[in-house]
């Protein structure tokens, strides 16, 4: 009798045991999915934030580089690095050699290049950072989103 009531205990704890474990768990799969939704909606706000910002910048850069593009010979390495730039196929070491040609834009003093030309050397510097720094957030964020929608609950 002793040995059955031992059996009916053990089996009645390890039924609630699981039963706990089995709650548990759908609890956890419930906040995995109500992660995933937050992640899916965040994601939502950052493409409409990012076809509203980065476009903008995009076209900053865009004309800026218009209106450094200059005819004389001497421009030819900016004006096929700014080609690059706006065509999105500059590297990072083209990146670095069109800053530093923007620098030496910003203080060229010959009769042929105007302040505006010599403040917008400038400003490029920081619109290219900013076109740079947005399109790798958005890629990071895909990315995160992505991972997120892979994982599945265990």
């Amino acid at each position: 009798m002793f040995k059955e009531i031992l059996t009916l205990a053990l089996g009645a704890g390890f039924g609630a045991l699981v039963s706990m474990y089995l709650e548990a768990r759908k609890s956890r799969t419930d906040e995995l999915k109500e992660l995933e939704h937050a992640i899916i909606a965040i994601n939502s706000r950052l493409d409409i934030l990012s076809t509203q910002v980065s476009p903008l910048w995009a076209r900053v850069q865009s004309e800026i580089a218009g209106e450094l593009h200059h005819p004389h010979p001497r421009y030819a390495e900016m004006d096929t690095l700014l080609e690059k730039l706006e065509a999105l196929l500059i590297t990072e070491d083209e990146r670095v050699r069109l800053k530093e040609l923007l620098v030496q834009r910003s203080v060229d003093m010959h009769e042929d290049i105007t302040d505006s030309q010599r403040s917008s050397a400038l400003i490029m510097i920081s619109v290219m950072d900013k076109v740079l720094k947005e399109t790798n957030d958005h890629a990071a964020a895909a990315a995160a989103v992505a991972a997120v929608k892979t994982k599945s609950p265990e």
